[in-house]
């Protein structure tokens, strides 16, 4: 997206500036429309097709300075991190992810490029997950915080709940657990 990397029409301008209409029509314009009869952003609310046979729906915030430190982590990421969190659970549950509806709190001060960022942050996961980006809301705050409710369709055995765990279950993880709360630390010490 035009203006990530502080060039362009955004350079030197803020979250204020652009407005929530401004920031909502970057929004829209970077993840598309609906298909099918589905109406996506821009609206009160989207109107989605249930995408199996139940609905899978998980929320998970990131609050600057708590879960992420813009020192050391681009908007892209946080952006990115929020989605991935969100498809995460979903398949936890023995789901697929399919829509996701993204909020963005700044402080009226944050560069817009900041903004665009993590929109494009937000844009890459979901095309990487190949799930919609289908509406969501902007505000303002005292500090950065992304919210990314991922919506998704149950898998052909239903819920894979944690209570249904046994002795002898396999648990399989992604990734190294704990790295990213390791690396912060490192980060923070240094």
């Amino acid at each position: 997206m035009a203006g990530v990397a502080g060039d362009g029409p955004l350079a030197g301008r803020t979250a204020a500036e652009l407005g929530e209409a401004g920031l909502i029509a970057r929004a829209l314009a970077a993840f598309g429309a609906g298909e099918d009869g589905e109406v996506w952003g821009g609206d009160d609310a989207a109107v989605l097709r249930c995408p199996g046979p139940g609905l899978l729906v998980t929320t998970d915030m990131l609050v600057e300075h708590l879960d992420f430190d813009l020192g050391y982590a681009s908007g892209s990421d946080v952006g990115f991190k929020a989605v991935s969190a969100g498809v995460s659970d979903v398949a936890a549950m023995g789901g697929r992810a399919t829509h996701a509806v993204v909020t963005l709190a700044l402080p009226p001060d944050t560069p817009a490029s900041v903004a665009e960022a993590v929109l494009a942050g937000v844009a890459e996961a979901a095309a990487a997950y190949g799930i919609a980006v289908v509406g969501g809301d902007v505000s303002g705050a005292g500090e950065v915080s992304v919210t990314a409710t991922v919506l998704g369709a149950l898998g052909p055995r239903g819920a894979v709940l944690r209570r249904g765990a046994r002795p002898g279950d396999r648990i399989l993880v992604t990734g190294t657990l704990g790295a990213a709360a390791g690396g912060l630390l490192v980060l923070r010490r240094a």
